[in-house]
C-alpha cells in the first residue's frame, strides 16, 4: 500500500523532457502556440475561475437507449462516422477502423480523480471491429486515456499516432511495447497511395503533471482517403484564425470537419484553448467544408456551460446565418453516418 502511495505521488513528478530541433513552436524546452493571442492570463486565472465559478446544470447521468453495434468495416471509398462521446469518433475509411482520442473509462483526471461522465460511451468496447489507427491529439485526461489506451493495445495492438512528446513521455511508459509514432505540425504518413494521415496546428497547450506544461506539442489531424479528406480538429482556440485557412490552403478540399462545441464558458478563461458554437461556425466557413459534425459536448462537466447549452447555441447560429443543419450535424450519439460524396 505505501509502495502504491508513493508511486501515485512520484507519478507527479517524472516526466521524459521532449528533445528536439528548435522551431517556429518549440524553443528547445516547450511548445508554444505561434500566434500572439488577444490577450494574457495571468498565472492565477484558474483558481479565479473555480473560486467565482457559476456553473451550468448538468444531470447526474444521461441513459442511452441503445448501443449500436458497428460495421467490422466499410469499403475504401466511404466515409462512416460514428460518434462514441466528447472527442471519440470511430471514423471508418479507406479500408481502415479509425479511434480519435478514445476514452471508455468512467472518469478522466489524475488516477481517475476528475469529473465523471454522464452518459456511457455509445459503442460498448466489446462491440468494437478491429480498430487499425488511433489518433492522439493532445495529452490531456479527457482526450488521452491510459486504460483504455491498454485494453486497445492489448485487444488489437493498433498503429497510436501522437504530437511530439506524447508517446515517449506518457504512452511507451505505461504500455510498454505499442506502435507509436510522433507527429510534428504539417508532417505526414502515408499508409497507401490513396491513404494518408497528417497532423495539423492547433491553438491550444498541454499539461498532465505539475511541471509538463507545453512539454509535448498539441494539434489535430487530417486523414485523406478515396472518400475525401477529414479533419479531426482536437481542442482548439480559434485565435486569429489563421491554422484554419492554412488548412484549407493545403489541403484544398475538406469532405468533413470534426469541431468542438463544448467547455467554452466563462469565454474570458476558455476562449484561448476552446471554441464556442458561433466560433465553431467560423471555423467551418475558413475550412470551406462539404460538411462538419460537432464534438466535445454532453459528455464530461468541464467548463461552466449548460448540459446541452452548446447544441442549442449551435443550432440558433446555424439559423441565424442560414445554415442548413443538414451541412453541420449534431451526431446522435452512437449512431452511424454516412457522408455522401
Amino acid at each position: 500500500m505505501v509502495a502504491l502511495v508513493i508511486g501515485k505521488i512520484t507519478g507527479v513528478f517524472n516526466e521524459i523532457q521532449y528533445k528536439g530541433k528548435v522551431s517556429d513552436h518549440f524553443d528547445g524546452k516547450k511548445f508554444f502556440n505561434n500566434v500572439k493571442y488577444n490577450h494574457d492570463l495571468p498565472a492565477f486565472a484558474f483558481l479565479k475561475w473555480r473560486f467565482n465559478r457559476t456553473a451550468g446544470n448538468w444531470p447526474k447521468h444521461v441513459a442511452l437507449k441503445e448501443h449500436p453495434v458497428p460495421l467490422s468495416n466499410v469499403s475504401e471509398a466511404q466515409l462512416r462516422v460514428t460518434l462514441v462521446g466528447h472527442a471519440t469518433f470511430l471514423i471508418q475509411t479507406g479500408g481502415y477502423n479509425i479511434l480519435t482520442d478514445p476514452v471508455w473509462s468512467e472518469r478522466v483526471g489524475f488516477y481517475e480523480f476528475g469529473p465523471r461522465r454522464v452518459i456511457e460511451p455509445a459503442i460498448k468496447f466489446s462491440d468494437l471491429p478491429k480498430i487499425d489507427i488511433v489518433l492522439i491529439s493532445h495529452n490531456h485526461y479527457d482526450h488521452l486515456d491510459i486504460p483504455t489506451l491498454k485494453k486497445l493495445n492489448t485487444k488489437f495492438s493498433p498503429f497510436i499516432i501522437t504530437p511530439l512528446g506524447v508517446a515517449n513521455s506518457v504512452i511507451k511508459k505505461a504500455l510498454g511495447h505499442c506502435n507509436c509514432y510522433e507527429m510534428d505540425w504539417w508532417q505526414k504518413e502515408a499508409f497507401t497511395e490513396d491513404f494518408k494521415i497528417g497532423f495539423v496546428p492547433a491553438y491550444h497547450w498541454s499539461k498532465r503533471k505539475l511541471f509538463d506544461t507545453n512539454a509535448s506539442l498539441w494539434g489535430g489531424y487530417v486523414i485523406e482517403s478515396k472518400a475525401g479528406n477529414t479533419y479531426f480538429a482536437g481542442d482548439t482556440g480559434i485565435a486569429n484564425g489563421e491554422i484554419f485557412k492554412e488548412i484549407k490552403e493545403y489541403y484544398k478540399d475538406i469532405k468533413l470537419a470534426l469541431l468542438p462545441i463544448g467547455a467554452y464558458l466563462p469565454s474570458w478563461f476558455m476562449a484561448r484553448n476552446h471554441i464556442s458554437p458561433k466560433e465553431a461556425i467560423e471555423i467551418f466557413k475558413m475550412l470551406d467544408a462539404d460538411y462538419a459534425a460537432a464534438m466535445h459536448y454532453n459528455t464530461f462537466e468541464l467548463a461552466d456551460d449548460s448540459y446541452n447549452q452548446a447544441l442549442h447555441e449551435l443550432q440558433a447560429e446555424l439559423h441565424l446565418k442560414a445554415i442548413s443543419p443538414n451541412k453541420f450535424i449534431t451526431l446522435e450519439f452512437g449512431k452511424a453516418w454516412d457522408v455522401e460524396k
